[in-house]
């Protein structure tokens, strides 16, 4: 049976990994214009983590475009379990996620504040 403290060590988890990667994406690793506005934490990560998400972040990103690639013409939907909080969904990469398709986010049973401060 999931707890209260399960689901508040997967929130803070989640909460953790997109304060790195706002990191990232502000000492200038990628661009994410979405970003910014899950995250309102701003705390400065070692570039070992930095590098990390940059590497994660654009692994995601090429999977997600070679899909849309492959199955030009069709529709999709892509659906992230667990994904954490991601700007993905958002669009937040030029040309990875086009606006006629679907991208679905589950996580949490209930809505969590982002990055609290």
């Amino acid at each position: 049976m999931i707890t209260d403290d399960d689901e508040l060590s997967v929130q803070n988890t989640a909460s953790e990994a997109l304060i790195s990667k706002h990191s990232a994406m502000r000492v200038g690793y990628y661009e994410d214009a979405f970003l910014p506005l899950f995250c309102r934490r701003k705390e400065r990560k070692p570039p070992l983590i930095n590098r990390g998400y940059y590497a994660r972040v654009q692994s995601i990103n090429l999977v997600t475009q070679k899909f849309l690639e492959q199955t030009s013409g069709a529709p999709r939907q892509i659906l992230v379990v667990g994904g954490g909080y991601d700007a993905a969904s958002c669009a937040s990469s030029p040309g990875v996620m086009p606006q006629q398709h679907h991208c679905h986010t589950n996580n949490s049973s209930a809505p969590v504040p982002y990055c609290p401060e």
